[in-house]
């Protein structure tokens, strides 16, 4: 992730008034509310220290799973792919066909909330 070609960030979940869904995109099964281009080195670093520090800071899951995040990662034509949940503190990662589950603290949510604010991306 630290070192890729492509970063973009997605907010998922249901459309609020005035904040309609993009209608030709969407982020694995989810419905896509906005995407952004991260592409500002130091914007990218803590976006991606924040989600590293919550991995580490995680105490495990809630028994929910309504991802409002999603996070993917393009190098030499490879992708990776994070739906992320910060209410029950999972992340679904998709990574070459596979599946695997990760937990977080919400410790990244205000990072990823400010990162969509500024690209002008509804928050989910």
């Amino acid at each position: 992730m630290d070192n890729a070609d492509r970063l973009e960030l997605f907010s998922i979940g249901v459309p609020r008034a005035g904040a309609p869904a993009l209608p030709t995109e969407s982020f694995q099964t989810c419905t896509l509310l906005g995407k952004a281009l991260i592409i500002d080195a130091p914007e990218r670093k803590e976006l991606l220290a924040a989600l590293y520090k919550g991995i580490e800071e995680s105490n495990g899951p809630a028994n929910c799973f309504e991802p409002g995040f999603g996070l993917r990662a393009t190098t030499n034509g490879e992708t990776a792919e994070l739906l992320i949940c910060f209410e029950c503190l999972q992340i679904n990662v998709t990574f070459h066909g596979e599946a695997r589950k990760l937990y977080t603290s919400d410790s990244p949510l205000e990072k990823f909330n400010a990162a969509l604010t500024r690209a002008g991306v509804a928050l989910p």
